[in-house]
C-alpha cells in the first residue's frame, strides 16, 4: 500500500490528499460503487486464468480497510457503468453489447448470489455499446448511453451510431428488477456517446457524445475552444469536436422524438459529465484537448450559446472519470494517458471547482489507465479505477 501526502500548488486553495488504500480487481476494473461498508467494482476480464468478468464486493469497516469479500457473476463479455436506485434497492450494470444487467443490491452485498436479469437492447452483431447508464429517481426507467447503438441512418443509408436507449424498468411484488424494455431511442446528433447524467431533480439528463455529424445545429459551433477541428486520439484519424446534449427527461420517457432540448460544441472528444451539488454547472472532461469544462445548466436552456462558463488544463492527458466532491467545493479528473503507450501511466488530478476559472491543487499518481472515479458518502472518499492497472485507489481528500 502506498501512502501519499500531496503538496499544496500556489495559487490555489489548499488541499491535503492521501492514497489510503489499493484494491485489486482480478481484471480491467471500469467503475467502482460506494456503498455504506462497502464498494461494489464492474470488472472485465483481462485473460489470465484468475480473472473474470462481473462485480467485485469489497466490505469493511472504513474505506482503508476494505477487503475482497464475494465476486458476482454476470451474463456478459464485458461491464461498464454501474448505477443503483434511488431506494438503494436495484443495481443496473451497462454491460456492452449485452445491454444491461440488473440485480438485486441485498442479493449482491450479502454474499454475491444474485440473479442477473438481462435486458437486451438489441441483437450482438448491432454492437449497441452500453457504456454508462443511469436511473430516475422513481426507479421506473433507466437512461443508456449505446455508445455504437443505430438508431438511424443517413441520406446515403450508412449508419448513423451512437444513441441514449430509454428502459422501462419491472419489479416483482417485492420490489426486486425482473426486466426491462426499451421505450424509446435518443439520437444526440453525434456519434460514440458515452456518458449520462441526471440533473439534481431529474428532469434533466445531460450526455455527451464524442463526435459532432456534420450538419447538426449546435450553439457555440464558432467558438474555438468548443468547436474547433482536428481532433486525434492516438493515431486516429482527425474527427470534429463533440456535443453536450440536454434532454427532457419527461418527453424522453414519453418516447417523444423531440426530447433533446439544447447542444453545444464540448471540445474534442466530451467523454464524461458530472453535475455541482447546487445543479448549476455541467463539467464536462473534454479528453482530446486535456481539458475540462464548464457549463451553465440554466443557460444550456435559455441561452445556449451563452452557457460556456469557463475551463482549465486537466493536470493530465486524456481526462476520462470526473466526479464532483467537497460539497461542490472541489474535482477529481482520473486522467487516462490511455494514448501514451503500453508502459503510461496517469493520475487523479484535483482542482477547485471554480467554474469561471478552476484550479489545479494537487495530484496523486496511478497505474495505467485510470478510467473513472467515484465519491464515498462522506464526500471526502475518492475511488479511482485503473482499468489496465487492475486495482482500484482509495484516496482521502478534503
Amino acid at each position: 500500500m502506498r501512502f501519499l501526502i500531496l503538496a499544496v500548488l500556489a495559487l490555489a486553495t489548499p488541499v491535503r490528499a492521501q492514497e489510503i488504500a489499493a484494491l485489486p480487481t482480478q481484471g480491467h476494473p471500469f467503475a467502482a460503487l460506494p456503498l455504506p461498508g462497502a464498494v461494489i467494482v464492474t470488472v472485465t476480464a483481462n485473460g489470465r486464468p484468475d480473472s473474470a468478468t462481473g462485480l467485485r464486493v469489497f466490505t469493511g469497516p472504513s474505506p482503508a480497510a476494505l477487503k475482497f469479500d464475494c465476486f458476482q457473476a454476470v451474463d456478459a463479455k464485458q461491464v461498464h457503468a454501474i448505477a443503483i436506485s434511488a431506494d438503494r434497492n436495484t443495481l443496473v450494470v451497462a454491460a456492452g453489447d449485452a445491454g444491461l444487467q440488473l440485480f438485486s443490491r441485498a442479493a449482491v452485498i450479502n454474499g454475491c448470489h444474485a440473479r442477473p436479469v438481462t435486458v437486451s437492447l438489441g441483437s450482438a452483431a448491432s454492437r449497441q455499446g452500453s457504456i454508462d447508464v443511469t436511473i430516475s429517481p422513481d426507479g421506473r426507467y433507466a437512461f443508456v448511453a449505446n455508445e455504437y447503438g443505430v438508431v438511424s441512418t443517413d441520406a446515403a443509408g450508412h449508419d448513423l451510431r451512437g444513441h441514449v436507449a430509454i428502459v422501462a424498468l419491472s419489479y416483482d411484488d417485492k420490489g426486486a428488477p425482473t426486466g426491462g424494455r426499451v421505450v424509446g431511442r435518443v439520437a444526440t446528433g453525434a456519434a460514440a456517446v458515452t456518458s449520462v447524467v441526471l440533473s439534481r431533480d431529474g428532469r434533466r439528463l445531460y450526455v455527451t457524445s464524442e463526435v459532432a455529424r456534420p450538419g447538426a445545429r449546435l450553439a457555440n459551433a464558432t467558438v474555438p475552444k468548443l468547436a474547433h477541428g482536428g481532433c486525434r486520439q492516438g493515431d486516429g484519424p482527425a474527427q470534429p469536436f463533440g456535443v453536450l446534449s440536454v434532454i427532457d427527461v419527461a418527453r424522453a420517457e414519453a418516447g417523444d422524438a423531440r426530447s433533446v432540448i439544447s447542444a453545444t460544441a464540448a471540445g474534442c472528444s466530451p467523454v464524461r459529465a458530472a453535475v455541482s451539488p447546487d445543479g448549476q454547472t455541467v463539467w464536462v472532461a473534454a479528453r482530446g484537448d486535456d481539458k475540462v469544462l464548464a457549463f451553465s445548466t440554466d443557460r444550456l436552456e435559455a441561452d445556449p450559446a451563452q452557457a460556456f462558463l469557463g475551463e482549465s488544463d486537466s493536470g493530465g492527458q486524456a481526462p476520462v472519470g470526473l466526479a464532483v466532491f467537497a460539497g461542490g467545493k472541489r474535482l477529481a479528473v482520473a486522467n487516462s494517458n490511455r494514448f501514451g503507450g503500453a508502459t503510461a501511466t496517469g493520475n487523479l488530478a484535483l482542482l477547485d471547482a471554480v467554474p469561471s476559472a478552476p484550479k489545479l491543487t494537487a495530484s496523486i499518481p496511478a497505474t495505467h489507465f485510470p478510467r473513472s472515479v467515484s465519491v464515498g458518502g462522506d464526500g471526502q472518499t475518492l475511488f479511482l479505477t485503473d482499468y489496465n492497472g487492475g486495482q482500484v485507489q482509495v484516496v482521502l481528500a478534503n
